[in-house]
């Protein structure tokens, strides 16, 4: 199941969307509430740390369907996206920029669970949609395989960036740390979106997050650029 954490309200001024397709680069940029931001970010850390999210993404730049797509090709799993009940406008739906937003991807068996927690801490929410094989959609608007989204995007990636070959990712990490055991798998073949397995000592008492936080740092900056999924 795919929930999204966050109020959709459909802010496209100063977006990508705007600038890629018009031109347009004057605006207002979208609200941002530090309360609610804090709340859905501390709520996702929660639902994380408790085992109960596969996989999640920020909402940020590019909006919903952005966000969506990356984490169609980084997992080579397809996706199934309803469109929205209440937000006519698709354009706005799925590619405004309104601020403290996450998609998560969960387990059916945990959604009762999940949803306690988060009317608990009286955080907005929706279901926007499943995942599924080989096809990412929205439902009578788009279809396209997995495959081809992946082709279209690895294209595009190898024509503007330089891809970070596993030598230098370890190296980077041995270098921050020294006794790191690794293990990395290049998921897609294109040097760009990668699963690695890290051993050290450093980690033991330490969350998963402050793991990922000491790996991420080991990576100097890469991480977002050269790196986009790791």
């Amino acid at each position: 199941i795919i929930l999204l954490i966050g109020k959709t309200f459909g802010h496209l001024e100063l977006s990508c969307y705007l600038k890629e397709n018009y031109s347009i680069i004057e605006g207002r940029p979208p609200e941002v509430n530090l309360i609610n931001e804090k709340n859905n970010g501390d709520i996702v850390l929660k639902l994380i740390e408790n085992n109960l999210v596969l996989s999640a993404h920020d909402v940020s730049n590019g909006g919903i369907l952005v966000a969506l797509s990356e984490m169609v090709i980084s997992s080579n799993r397809g996706a199934k996206v309803a469109k929205p009940a209440k937000l006519s406008d698709l354009s706005q739906y799925f590619f405004g920029e309104d601020q403290g937003r996450y998609i998560l991807e969960v387990e059916p068996l945990n959604l009762d669970k999940i949803t306690t927690i988060l009317r608990d801490g009286n955080i907005f929410f929706e279901k926007i949609g499943i995942t599924q094989n080989d096809f990412f959609e929205i439902e009578g608007e788009m279809k396209i395989a997995t495959k081809d989204l992946f082709k279209i995007n690895h294209e595009w990636y190898n024509k503007y960036w330089m891809p970070l070959p596993i030598d230098e990712i370890k190296k980077l990490i041995v270098e921050s740390i020294p006794d790191a055991s690794i293990e990395i798998k290049d998921l897609m073949g294109d040097s760009n979106h990668y699963s690695a397995t890290i051993k050290s000592k450093i980690f033991k008492g330490l969350s998963k997050i402050d793991q990922h936080k000491l790996v991420y740092k080991s990576l100097k900056g890469k991480m977002g650029n050269e790196l986009h999924a790791f």
